[in-house]
C-alpha cells in the first residue's frame, strides 16, 4: 500500500468512527479487518506520518533488480511475473526470493509506472488423476521468435508431459516436424524420462496419423512401423477433444509463455540447451497449481514405474511420406507448385490429408491410407508452375457420347464424318453438347445440303459447328436458284462470277439521291 492510500484509509477509519460506528461496521464498509483498524485508531497523528514515511525509505529485497524488471516490463507489458521470477533466476541462480514476492513486487512497479499487462485468459480444465508410469500425454506447438538479425522466426516443439508427475519434455526445430523428426523426438524424450509409460495419448496431428473412421484411426507408415517396434501403446483424441489431453496443453502454453516469449534466438542447438536449463530451472522446478508439488519430486517416484526403454534399430523397410490437403481445384501444393489429382478428388477426401510420397524424381500423390494411386508426377523444379495430366480431365457425360454418335450417324458414317465430330470433340471440350446439337438442328432442317457443307468443312479444315451452319445455308441458297455450286479457282472464274452479278442503272441512284 502506497503512502496516499495509507492516509487515505487512517482519515477513512477514523471520519467513520468520529459518525458513531462501531468497529465491526467500520469493518464491513472499509473491507479491512479487526486488527487492522484497531492498529490505525491506536496511532496518533505523529506515528502515522512516521509509519507512512517509512514506505519511502525501506529498502526492498528485489530493489537491486528494479531497472533490469522495468526495462523488461517497458519492452513486454504483458510479461508475467511467473516469467519474470525465471529470468531473474537465469541472471542470479542464487537470488533468495520467493516468486509470490515477486509478483508482488512486480504490481507495484505496474502501478507506480502505469504498465499496464494485456489481460491472457488461459483456460483449466479438470482431468482424472492417473496412477504413476501409466500415460505421456503428447502435443506440438509454434512461436515466432525474435532472432539477432532484428527480424523473427518461426520456430516448431513438440512437448512431452507425464500425467502423473507433470514431469516435462521439449524439443524444437527451426522448420515442421516431419514423421522421421517426431520419432527421433521420441527417443529423446525417452531418454531424458530414463523410460516410458504404458500409454501415449496424442492429437490426430498428419505427422502420426492419416484418417478416422468411426473411432478406428490410422497412423502413418513410418511411425506404425515405430510403434510397433517400441510397442507403444497409442491413444488419439478426438477432434475438438482438449479435455482428454489438457495436461500437454496447458505444457504447451507454458512453454511458450514462460520459456519462448520475449526471448531472442540465436541459433537451434542453443535454443534446445537453453530449453534444457529451463526445465531444469523452472518448467520441472515449479510448483504445479494442481498437485502442488514440485514435478522434480513427484519424478522420483514415477520413475520407478516407467517401462525400460532400450536403444532399438527401426526396421526401414517402409516409404516415409508427406502430407498435404487437397484444395478445392482438385490439386496440391508441394515446393510452391501445384500438382493435379483426379477430379472429384476433393469431395472424397476434402476431410483428410492425401499422403505424398518419393521416389526419385516421381512424385506418388496417394489416398490417406496409402492404398490407392491417385496420380504421379515428375517433380517440377520450378516454382509457381500448375502440373497436370491429361487422365485427369473430367470423364465425357453419356449425353455427350449420346450425341457425338447421333450427328455421326445423320452424317452416314463416313470417313470425313467421323474426322469432322472426332475434330469437334477435341476442340470443344466444354461445348460439346452446344456444338453437337446445333449441327443436329441443321442436318434435320437441310438434310440435302449436309454432305456437301461437311466437304467444305473438311476441305477449308474449318471444324465448328458455326462454320457447318454457314456452308450449310450457303448450299441451300444455290440449289433453291438452281446455280450449280462452283469454287472460285482463277481469275477466269472470278470474271465469270463479276459478270454474272445482278446489276443495276446509274440512273437509279441519281433518283435515290434526288438528283434530276
Amino acid at each position: 500500500m502506497r503512502k496516499e492510500e495509507r492516509i487515505f484509509m487512517y482519515g477513512q477509519i477514523y471520519a467513520l468512527k468520529n459518525k458513531g460506528f462501531n468497529i465491526s461496521q467500520i469493518a464491513y464498509e472499509t473491507g479491512l479487518s479487526r486488527p487492522t483498524i484497531y492498529k490505525y485508531l491506536d496511532m496518533n497523528l505523529e506515528e502515522i506520518e512516521s509509519w507512512c514515511n517509512d514506505l519511502t525509505v525501506r529498502s526492498k529485497k528485489l530493489d537491486p533488480y528494479r531497472a533490469r524488471i522495468l526495462q523488461w516490463l517497458n519492452r513486454y507489458p504483458h510479461m508475467s511475473s511467473a516469467q519474470i521470477y525465471d529470468w531473474l533466476l537465469e541472471i542470479d541462480g542464487d537470488l533468495d526470493c520467493a516468486e509470490s514476492t515477486v509478483r508482488l513486487y512486480v504490481k507495484n512497479i505496474r502501478e507506480a509506472e502505469g504498465i499496464i499487462k494485456n489481460p491472457q485468459a488461459r483456460s483449466y480444465m479438470a482431468v482424472p488423476d492417473f496412477e504413476p508410469g501409466k500415460q505421456t500425454q503428447v502435443d506440438w506447438g509454434e512461436s515466432w521468435q525474435k532472432n539477432i538479425n532484428g527480424g523473427q522466426t518461426k520456430l516448431y516443439f513438440i512437448s512431452f508431459v507425464l500425467s502423473y508427475s507433470r514431469y516435462k519434455f521439449a524439443y524444437w526445430l527451426d522448420r515442421p516436424f516431419s514423421t522421421d523428426d517426431g520419432i527421433y523426438a521420441h527417443e529423446l524424450a525417452l531418454a531424458y524420462f530414463g523410460g516410458m509409460t504404458e500409454e501415449f495419448v496424442y492429437d490426430q496431428d498428419s505427422t502420426i496419423s492419416v484418417n478416422e473412421n468411426a473411432g478406428d484411426f490410422m497412423l502413418t507408415a513410418a511411425f506404425q512401423a515405430y510403434v510397433e517396434t517400441r510397442g507403444i501403446k497409442v491413444r488419439l483424441c478426438k477432434k475438438a477433444d482438449p479435455e482428454s489431453k489438457g495436461m500437454v496443453e496447458s505444457v504447451v502454453k507454458f512453454v511458450k509463455r514462460n520459456f519462448a516469449e520475449n526471448r531472442t534466438y540465436t541459433g537451434l542447438e542453443d535454443w534446445n540447451q537453453r530449453t534444457l536449463n529451463w526445465l531444469k530451472r523452472t518448467g520441472n522446478h515449479k510448483v504445479h497449481k494442481i498437485t502442488k508439488q514440485r514435478p522434480e519430486k513427484m519424478f522420483i517416484v514415477e520413475k520407478k514405474h516407467l517401462l525400460p526403454a532400450h536403444p532399438v534399430t527401426l526396421d526401414q523397410n517402409y516409404k516415409l511420406s508427406i502430407t498435404r490437403a487437397i484444395r478445392k481445384d482438385n490439386t496440391i501444393l508441394f515446393k510452391s507448385n501445384r500438382y493435379t489429382v483426379p477430379l472429384g478428388s476433393y469431395n472424397r477426401f476434402k476431410d483428410h490429408k492425401l499422403s505424398l510420397i518419393l521416389e526419385g524424381d516421381q512424385l506418388l500423390i496417394m489416398d490417406p491410407a496409402q492404398e490407392e494411386l491417385l496420380a504421379k508426377h515428375t517433380v517440377c523444379k520450378d516454382q509457381g508452375k500448375l502440373i497436370d495430366t491429361n487422365l485427369h480431365e473430367q470423364k465425357p457425360s453419356k449425353s455427350q457420347i449420346e450425341l457425338k454418335e447421333k450427328v455421326f450417324q445423320l452424317l452416314g458414317f463416313t470417313q470425313e464424318a467421323e474426322i469432322f465430330v472426332g475434330k469437334i470433340w477435341d476442340k470443344y471440350p466444354r461445348h460439346r453438347q452446344e456444338q453437337y446439337r446445333l449441327l443436329l438442328s441443321c442436318i434435320k432442317d437441310y438434310p440435302d445440303s449436309a454432305s456437301s457443307a461437311l466437304e467444305r468443312c473438311i476441305s477449308k479444315e474449318t471444324y465448328s459447328a458455326n462454320s457447318f451452319k454457314s456452308f450449310l445455308l450457303y448450299e441451300d441458297a444455290w440449289q433453291k436458284k438452281d446455280y450449280q455450286l462452283r469454287l472460285l479457282e482463277n481469275d477466269e472464274n472470278l470474271r465469270y462470277a463479276l459478270e454474272s452479278a445482278p446489276q443495276r442503272s446509274v440512273d437509279s441512284y441519281y433518283l435515290k439521291l434526288g438528283v434530276e
